[in-house]
């Protein structure tokens, strides 16, 4: 697959919860133009994935923070760790139960909104002001059309991917006054990467916070993903 030729030159990208899947293949497209930061639970699947990008772009600037971003404590690893970046992907989320409404329980749901939703939260209010003193950065949630139209065993994934969407137009809305702005765009399936390739295509806006939805049809299925 060709990528369209993106200058970033002399930008640095952090990721979250990019061990595998599309996370893992934003960062092996990431890296083989610029530095980026890999995160996840495990030290092990960390130093997986880091080798899977050096052997996808051997020249690879790639460095890894072990944090669980579900958690604030997991989120001020990441930023006492990743002092510095320009592009922050909030890709963390998923869910790994599939349940009717009535037998989830409060815990169920309030995991959801932690992980899907708080980690984007707190990652981006911390840096935020680093890319406004740039004039220049990149923010993208990854989110599912579970939340525009969610199946009957995953409600609460459903509700958090929704407020996902919400929140990545409220931040895009919130500095639409301060020489940049956002807007939404929807990824197709068959590209992992289209979606996040055409972020940079306006050089009109300095920041921007959109999110790049997951199409594929695998929660339905059952086959859940919980990196």
């Amino acid at each position: 697959m060709t990528m369209m030729n993106l200058d970033l030159t002399g930008k640095t990208a952090l990721i979250t919860a990019s061990v595998s899947g599309i996370g893992l293949a934003t960062a092996q497209g990431l890296a083989a133009r610029r530095a980026a930061w890999i995160n996840g639970r495990s030290d092990a699947r960390l130093a997986k994935a880091a080798q899977a990008v050096r052997d996808r772009v051997p020249s690879a600037a790639v460095m890894t923070v072990q944090a669980d971003v579900a958690t604030a404590a997991g989120c001020k690893m990441v930023t006492d760790t990743v002092e510095d970046i320009d592009i922050l992907i909030n890709m963390a989320g998923g869910t790994d139960r599939v349940a009717p409404f009535l037998e989830l329980t409060d815990a169920d749901w309030q995991y959801q909104w932690d992980f899907n939703v708080m980690s984007g939260v707190r990652l981006t209010r911390h840096y935020v002001p680093l890319l406004l003193q740039k004039e220049w950065g990149r923010i993208i949630f990854m989110t599912s059309e579970a939340g525009i139209v969610t199946p009957a065993n995953i409600v609460d994934y459903g509700v958090v991917k929704a407020g996902v969407i919400r929140l990545s137009r409220c931040i895009a809305e919130i500095f639409q006054h301060t020489n940049r702005d956002g807007e939404l765009r929807r990824a197709r399936r068959h590209d992992q990467r289209m979606g996040l390739s055409r972020l940079w295509r306006s050089g009109l806006c300095r920041i921007r916070a959109e999110p790049l939805c997951d199409k594929r049809s695998h929660i339905a299925a059952g086959q859940v993903r919980r990196d």
